[in-house]
């Protein structure tokens, strides 16, 4: 049994034997509905060495910001991660918009810029108008 697949069952997660890494994470970050799953799912991860893997990243960003509502801790984990890609970024973005941010989405997006990496893509702007939009517009002018 993989550490994944010991670390599914003592969640109580049931994910089959014969998947990879990749597919028994995906198969816990599913699963899980609790915030105290995640971290747990989190600290797995940093043990085995993907702390500062984006595509998990992504993953925990994304579930904790959509499913489980907790932006403050999917931004901890984006603010820990070496170099955020273009997804991750989007992730954030995306929540944000979400649950109107106006200040957190602007900041956010103005450091990509000033960083100059990761450019922005065709997710970024959308979630940037949607969450600053009029708001921003009416508080400069």
């Amino acid at each position: 049994m993989s550490h994944c697949h010991h670390y599914a069952h003592q969640l109580k997660v049931k994910v089959s034997p014969t998947l990879n890494l990749n597919e028994c994470v995906l198969a816990i970050v599913e699963k899980c509905n609790h915030l105290i799953h995640l971290k747990q799912l989190q600290s797995f991860l940093i043990t085995v060495g993907h702390a500062h893997t984006q595509f998990y990243a992504f993953k925990l960003v994304r579930f904790r910001t959509l499913k489980l509502n907790n932006l403050n801790y999917a931004r901890f984990i984006f603010d820990h991660l070496r170099s955020p890609n273009v997804f991750l970024y989007t992730a954030m973005l995306t929540a944000y918009a979400s649950q109107p941010h106006l200040t957190s989405a602007f900041t956010l997006y103005r450091h990509m810029l000033r960083g100059g990496k990761p450019k922005p893509n065709q997710f970024i702007y959308p979630n940037v108008l949607r969450c600053n939009g009029t708001k921003w517009v009416r508080t400069r002018y």
